[in-house]
């Protein structure tokens, strides 16, 4: 079947309550696509709600919302082609039971930047909910389904006194008839938090309306009953973002998130190195030391400056190093090569906590290469992969600053022209704060406030930076950044 004259239905994807979902081709594009197709017989309000949907997706473009990228008429029906997200709904994840503490955070991050930025673009989803949430097979989280959500400039399209959502994840206004605002969405992730965490859904019952009846009559649920270890903040956090009242709920999704990390960090692993989470603050001069932090991951980007030189081939009986410039002159002798190891070690720890030193010149002036360190102190710390992050692209050194960005950052950013386009403007960045605020294995937060100074603007921002390594002797990469400005 060929819908619109150039999408090719391959199969079913799924049946809904007023459309059908099906896998198809583009064959102008030669891409795949999803097709949402409203049933025969739905009526013109159904009608209009798609027509509604494809304006809000196609306003909100950011990487964690389902982008909408067309609407056609095939039959006498409308048709929607949706960009095509290969995975599954958290819905299924969920029944395969509650998520560890790192993985719900790492879930609710790009979601609560989604809701933020559909929330400054004056646009409210109203219907958040694991079914609406995908996670595509790369790990990249996806907000689906703008059906029902309303912009600031539309009219309700329902009717009177028609409360539209589902039950267990509504705030109390909607049932009430009262105009839905972010603080609808706010609440429905904290529900969608509650069970991630727990595995139940925060307000059960045997019908919609017995649901309904004890969100409107009981306070809200408590984690601790369906999780017992929940840590009792946790717990606060959540009662106040289920509040009846929409005034006592965390601002922002981005808030409730953070709060929920705050709180969840008792709930974490452990870090391996206590020296790693001991340095939170980077003084605002520091130079970062190019050769410590690039990856040994191949790079997917080339950069058009000139690279820096190959080291030189390892001497025979010396075990060939990870970073750092080989030894220049021969050794002398075991009790030589001992003190120059020892002096490197201190040389570097002294240059890299003076806010006017040089890291890079630290195993250079040595002669001993930056292998004579341990191999976990070696790796750069991920408050200065994040400023590092910043400072080359501000200094146009796109390809360096892409190797710092890990594969959910790199999606996050749709791909290195879209990196480089977005900071071309880029001149220079001042840190205000840049602070490690949680870090347990190989994964860490760190806490940025700046101030961006563009060809064009001067942006201060804040936020949080999520980071992740494959392992304790692999390098640091961002997987995420949220910030507002």
């Amino acid at each position: 079947m060929l819908i619109g004259e150039r999408y090719r239905v391959l199969e079913r994807l799924g049946t809904g309550g007023m459309a059908t979902v099906l896998l198809a081709e583009d064959e102008r594009l030669g891409r795949r696509v999803a097709l949402k197709r409203l049933h025969l017989g739905s009526g013109p309000e159904v009608g209009e709600r798609f027509k509604r949907e494809a304006k809000l997706g196609a306003s909100l473009s950011h990487p964690n919302v389902v982008g909408v990228y067309d609407v056609v008429t095939h039959e006498d029906q409308v048709v929607l082609v949706m960009e095509y997200v290969e995975g599954r709904t958290l819905a299924q994840l969920l029944e395969e039971g509650a998520l560890s503490p790192s993985e719900v955070l790492d879930l609710l991050r790009p979601l609560a930047e989604a809701l933020d930025h559909a929330h400054r673009q004056g646009v409210v989803h109203r219907d958040v909910k694991p079914a609406n949430i995908l996670v595509r097979n790369d790990g990249t989280v996806k907000l689906a389904d703008l059906g029902i959500a309303t912009g600031v400039e539309l009219t309700s399209v329902t009717a009177t006194g028609t409360a539209l959502g589902t039950a267990s994840y509504m705030a109390p206004e909607q049932f009430e008839g009262r105009r839905a605002t972010s603080a609808a969405d706010v609440y429905a992730l904290a529900a969608v938090a509650f069970e991630m965490l727990s595995g139940r859904k925060a307000r059960t019952g045997a019908t919609p309306m017995e649901v309904v009846h004890r969100i409107a009559t009981e306070g809200a649920p408590d984690l601790q009953e369906a999780w017992p270890e929940a840590p009792d903040e946790t717990v606060d956090v959540l009662c106040r973002a289920l509040s009846s009242d929409p005034d006592q709920r965390p601002q922002s999704a981005g808030e409730l998130v953070g709060d929920l990390e705050r709180t969840l960090a008792p709930a974490l692993p452990k870090p391996r190195k206590v020296e790693e989470t001991q340095e939170v603050e980077v003084p605002r001069d520091t130079a970062i030391p190019t050769a410590e932090l690039a990856p040994t991951s191949p790079i997917e980007a080339t950069s058009d400056r000139a690279t820096e030189p190959e080291p030189e081939p390892a001497a025979p009986e010396t075990p060939p190093p990870t970073r750092g410039p080989r030894p220049r002159g021969s050794r002398r002798g075991a009790a030589v090569a001992a003190l120059i190891a020892l002096l490197a070690v201190v040389i570097a720890v002294v240059i890299l906590t003076r806010p006017d030193g040089n890291p890079g010149s630290a195993a250079k002036d040595s002669g001993q290469p930056a292998q004579a360190r341990p191999a976990a102190s070696a790796q750069p710390a991920p408050a200065r992969v994040t400023r590092a992050f910043y400072e080359r692209a501000a200094a146009d050194d796109y390809a360096g600053a892409w190797k710092l960005a890990g594969p959910g950052f790199r999606s996050q950013l749709n791909g290195y022209d879209a990196f480089r386009a977005q900071f071309s403007t880029l001149q220079s960045v001042r840190f205000d704060r840049l602070t490690t605020t949680a870090q347990a294995g190989n994964r860490a937060t760190v806490a940025i406030a700046t101030k961006a100074t563009h060809t064009n603007r001067v942006d201060t921002c804040s936020g949080n930076v999520s980071l992740a390594r494959a392992g304790a002797a692999r390098p640091w990469l961002i997987e995420r950044i949220g910030v507002g400005c």
